[in-house]
């Protein structure tokens, strides 16, 4: 093989090397793209399941609130909104995949 035929080879791989170079750094930026938005959902999903642990604590505060029926009935109600939309959460969470 004379020199010119293997640098023509060199060049070739070389020219191979940049190009899975350049596609490894697009994969590692996707990557880091959704590792990020990984790491949001689960801060999100910590809050919503801290906001539901503390669900107990408030129903506490609520039924020692005194308070006329009217209003009880009204809270009541807004509560159980909460739950259901704690509920819907957490369905969430048990479908989704890491």
């Amino acid at each position: 093989m004379d020199l010119i035929s293997r640098i023509e080879q060199l060049e070739r791989r070389l020219r191979r090397l940049v190009e899975l170079y350049r596609h490894s750094q697009r994969e590692l930026a996707q990557i880091q793209q959704e590792k990020a938005s990984l790491e949001e959902l689960v801060a999100r999903q910590k809050r919503e399941l801290s906001n539901f642990q503390n669900q107990p604590k408030i129903s506490k505060i609520v039924t020692s609130v005194p308070v006329n029926p009217q209003d009880t009935a009204e809270l009541r109600q807004r509560i159980d909104e909460c739950v259901k939309e704690i509920d819907q959460c957490i369905a969430y969470l048990s479908n989704s995949e890491f």
